[in-house]
């Protein structure tokens, strides 16, 4: 019990500290942080930086309560921080998502005419693309699916990699590096596809 309330006050001062005006250091890089990654997900100033670190404040909390022991907590905020904005903008697209199929819906309803939107393609081209699909690396598979499937934007792509732990850490370079990954899978796919067709 002891533990648990070392690791409550340890965690309420570094909070503490990061929110205040003056503060430097450790506890203010972590506020500059967050608040670039708001920015950076385009969430800068529908959340600020503030709202981000008082809900990290409450998941670390329970964890604590739970029994789970934290080493570092300015490094564990900035993870779960992480996953807090990450969150943050999936529900955003998905709201987006759903307002532009509202608004659309009369339209689609109206151009409706029971067809498959597989139709006019060659049932054998899409176990083609199929098959080449699941013969690409599982990291390829996984980027694809994200940026594809999903329609997760680059950035989203690189915190979702750093959330399964596929990643160590969130950059720039890591974007970059997704996003060529990105292309050459799709040229692999391509190759696939045509290898099989000719």
């Amino acid at each position: 019990m002891h533990k648990i309330y070392k690791q409550l006050e340890l965690l309420h001062e570094v909070v503490s500290r990061s929110l205040l005006p003056q503060e430097v250091g450790t506890s203010k890089n972590l506020i500059f942080f967050i608040r670039r990654s708001l920015n950076q997900m385009g969430l800068y100033p529908e959340w600020h930086e503030s709202e981000i670190l008082i809900e990290a404040y409450l998941r670390v909390r329970q964890k604590i309560l739970a029994g789970q022991e934290v080493q570092k907590f300015p490094a564990y905020l900035t993870r779960v921080s992480q996953l807090i904005i990450l969150e943050k903008s999936k529900q955003r697209r998905r709201s987006s998502n759903i307002r532009q199929k509202l608004a659309r819906a009369d339209e689609e309803s109206s151009l409706a005419d029971d067809h498959s939107y597989t139709d006019g393609i060659n049932p054998e081209t899409i176990d083609t693309l199929w098959s080449s699909f699941k013969t690409l690396p599982e990291r390829d598979q996984k980027v694809l699916t994200l940026r594809i499937v999903y329609g997760y934007s680059w950035k989203e792509v690189a915190y979702t990699f750093v959330e399964w732990g596929l990643e160590s850490r969130y950059s720039d370079s890591l974007i970059s590096k997704l996003r060529t990954q990105g292309k050459r899978a799709l040229e692999k796919l391509r190759k696939g596809v045509l290898s099989v067709n000719n």
